[in-house]
């Protein structure tokens, strides 16, 4: 902004996140991420335990748990190769809050620039089985009033990119 560029943050939210992870990928993901294969089969089944009685082992074919120290440590590693989709701009990744940050001095091009990323996003969601949410994806602008004043009304997340009305 001292810069004199409008700036841009898409805030991205995905439709279950958790609940959404397809096993097949993750656990190759672990595996060139160097995770050993005694180490990756503990994350193929799950055993559960109601008042001291073990369920039987069952195969986990997609998810992670929600509300555990690990599920947001296991969906960062799911995304992990997120910013191999060649996104433009910075990304910030903390579990399934996504942030990607934009700055220019041309709107046209600060809007162009972020149609193609949701397009590249959406083509990395779709080939690990993810989906976005785009009623919660957001986008704001922070500038000086002067450039704001110039900026088409707030954009809306539509399946094919960005809407302006």
């Amino acid at each position: 902004m001292d810069n004199g560029l409008i700036n841009a943050i898409l805030f991205i939210d995905l439709k279950k996140a958790f609940d959404t992870i397809d096993h097949e990928i993750f656990l190759n993901k672990l595996s060139r991420y160097g995770f050993k294969c005694k180490t990756i089969e503990l994350f193929r089944t799950q055993i559960t335990v109601v008042n001291n009685i073990p369920s039987d082992s069952s195969d986990i074919r997609c998810g992670v748990s929600q509300g555990s120290i690990l599920g947001p440590l296991l969906f960062l590693l799911y995304i992990n190769d997120l910013p191999n989709c060649n996104l433009i701009p910075d990304e910030h990744l903390y579990a399934d809050d996504t942030t990607l940050t934009y700055a220019d001095n041309d709107i046209n091009q600060l809007l162009s620039v972020m149609d193609s990323d949701l397009l590249s996003l959406r083509n990395w969601l779709n080939i690990n089985k993810l989906s976005l949410n785009t009623l919660k994806t957001k986008c704001m602008f922070i500038a000086t009033r002067h450039k704001l004043a110039t900026l088409p009304s707030q954009p809306t997340c539509s399946g094919h990119g960005w809407q302006y009305h």
